[in-house]
């Protein structure tokens, strides 16, 4: 028997600062909602409510609400799309609610959203969910912690290239995220509920020399990996999401038969060589 939900996980989008230039999100909710429906059920009339919420150093910016009509299996609007600036990073959620149960997964259809630079720089950005990511879920029975990682950062002050992490708190409550270099330099820092906070990785990294980073917590949160020109943030090149850290088993248990099967392939293939 299928188990419906009345809601999806949130959305979580950074939004850049007006100096570093906009990001503008485009949702398909056809996309969102087919997603949504198991393959042998019929996609049913309902109405959605959406809310876009846009919060910055914890308060609550501006927000939009609105309903999406899903009848004779068409959507009413199909699209939604917005371009969000702020004075710093901060960012923005997107909900999904409905007054019946109606989504077959709490886990929602990310779409990608572009950061459009000052000087014609873009580059896609794709957004997080605020629970409900089974990776993550995995992960924290396997290790009991929350961690997110990135195999790569990089600088080289010459090239003028820096590297930064983006993380956001979208949580009531404050976070202190622990951080930690494959050289086993820590930081931490601490973030405030529903914010954003920029961490300068030439704190934990030496210059000319990729570097994997480990990022845990008191709470799950979410991150990108920023690209910028030396020394300033805000002339950013690229961004990417920090990847979720797997840390399933690499082995599996065996039965008897299945070693004593094994051993005896493996004596048989020893005795061929011969």
């Amino acid at each position: 028997m299928n188990k419906f939900f009345h809601y999806c996980s949130p959305l979580i989008y950074p939004v850049m600062p007006e100096k570093a230039g906009r990001t503008i999100i485009k949702l398909d909710f056809a996309a969102i909602i087919m997603n949504h429906v198991p393959v042998n059920i019929e996609l049913e009339d309902a109405i959605i409510d959406v809310e876009v919420d846009v919060f910055y150093n914890g308060e609550l910016q501006n927000t939009k609400k609105f309903e999406v009509e899903v009848k004779d299996k068409k959507m009413s609007p199909r699209y939604f799309q917005e371009s969000y600036q702020l004075p710093g990073f901060g960012y923005a959620q997107i909900s999904l609610f409905t007054k019946k149960p109606y989504f077959s997964k709490i886990e929602t259809e990310k779409g990608y959203a572009l950061l459009v630079g000052k000087k014609a720089v873009i580059s896609t950005v794709l957004p997080q969910s605020k629970y409900s990511e089974p990776l993550i879920i995995a992960n924290m029975k396997t290790t009991g912690t929350f961690n997110l990682v990135n195999p790569a950062h990089y600088l080289d002050k010459g090239a003028g290239i820096s590297n930064s992490a983006l993380l956001i708190n979208p949580y009531d409550g404050p976070i202190v995220a622990l951080i930690i270099s494959d050289e086993n330099k820590k930081i931490r820092k601490k973030m405030p509920g529903k914010s954003a906070i920029i961490v300068n990785l030439a704190e934990l990294i030496s210059e000319k020399r990729p570097t994997c980073v480990l990022y845990s917590g008191s709470n799950r949160y979410t991150g990108w990996d920023i690209r910028h020109k030396y020394g300033e943030v805000n002339s950013i090149t690229n961004i990417d999401h920090l990847e979720y850290y797997r840390a399933l088993p690499t082995y599996k248990d065996k039965t008897i038969y299945q070693n004593i099967k094994h051993q005896v392939k493996k004596v048989a293939r020893n005795f061929n060589r011969y």
